[in-house]
């Protein structure tokens, strides 16, 4: 536990940041002194009078609160663990085609398109005849054979049209297997190396799959500011398919040892003072001055003040700031009726 001057610095704190309920000084008065008659100056000497002391914290830093008021504020109380620190980026992409498992298929020579066997979305196998070609030159006709088992992603073969080269007649992919590529900005770039284990999500969160980061270009975009990273992902379900937009996060250990943590909704500050509840009596809830480290979304590194095991107010815990606070500048007992 801290110690009772660090309690005390802290009370001093809490006395004076209470919104619209800061003490007014002797030369306030004074300065007022001008244009107050003497009846007005004596009601302002009663106010300087009526400023709330700073108690011994050891009697102070109690928050009562009725059984009503407990379970209007939502009370809950935790217990600071022993584990790991972790900490997470999000970064955001799209779908792509696996370029490993995509083909183009286009004229070995100019002619003219005679057939064409499968249309967009048709499944093909290797071997299968997709476009026959005859040859101006020749006028012999020549088969276009698949070099890949997919899907007919684009086509552009259309019978009777002349086939120069000038574009792909169709284009076949495997989509079983697909790319999502990431964008990393380089304050983001350090948490993801190859190999790390993430998780992909839809936009609107309804798919997730579990991947791992499979290449980092070791080139930004000078026009973007990001870092291409990727991930090869198993479409057997056909959720990812190519253009969805995505986003995916990746988890670190802050440290390489186990610490300490306490909720990080049970953290309050004043100042630069942080500080917890703890459970004292029934209905009672005492000030416990801390020190915290490293923290995330959800959780704190304790440093000094509270040991594993020990109960911290959760929920609730600004509500009990809230009345320390009202009563260190009224000098109420804040009982929360």
């Amino acid at each position: 536990m801290h110690s009772i001057k660090s309690l005390s610095v802290l009370f001093i704190v809490l006395a004076m940041v209470s919104n619209g309920c800061q003490v007014r000084s002797i030369q306030t008065v004074r300065d007022q002194h001008d244009r107050e008659s003497d009846h007005g100056l004596a009601d302002q000497q009663n106010i300087i009078s009526e400023t709330p002391e700073v108690h011994d914290t050891d009697e102070e830093g109690i928050v009562h609160l009725t059984s009503e008021a407990i379970t209007k504020a939502g009370i809950t109380i935790a217990t600071v663990s022993h584990g790991y620190l972790t900490t997470s980026r999000k970064i955001y992409g799209e779908v792509q085609l696996n370029q490993d498992k995509t083909s183009h298929y286009f004229p070995r020579y100019p002619g003219v398109v005679r057939s064409v066997r499968f249309c967009a979305g048709d499944r093909v196998k290797s071997g299968d005849t997709l476009v026959t070609i005859l040859n101006t030159e020749t006028l012999q006709t020549y088969p276009i054979i698949a070099e890949i088992s997919g899907e007919v992603v684009d086509k552009h073969a259309v019978v009777g049209e002349l086939a120069d080269g000038s574009e792909s007649l169709l284009t076949i992919s495997d989509l079983e297997n697909v790319w999502v590529d990431l964008n990393a900005y380089e304050n983001d770039l350090s948490y993801f190396k190859r190999g790390d284990q993430l998780t992909i999500f839809s936009i609107d969160g309804l798919d997730s799959i579990t991947s791992t980061v499979d290449y980092i270009k070791p080139i930004m975009d000078t026009n973007t500011r990001t870092t291409l990273v990727r991930s090869f992902v198993s479409n057997s379900t056909g959720n990812w398919y190519p253009g969805k937009f995505v986003y995916a996060t990746v988890h670190k250990i802050l440290g390489m040892d186990q610490v300490r943590l306490v909720p990080k909704n049970a953290v309050q500050r004043i100042g630069s003072e942080e500080f917890v509840f703890v459970p004292h009596e029934p209905g009672e809830y005492k000030l416990n001055a801390i020190k915290i480290g490293d923290s995330n979304s959800a959780f704190c590194e304790v440093l000094d003040g509270l040991e594993v095991g020990d109960l911290v107010v959760a929920q609730g815990a600004f509500e009990l700031k809230s009345q320390l606070i009202m009563k260190s500048v009224t000098g109420h007992a804040g009982h929360g009726h």
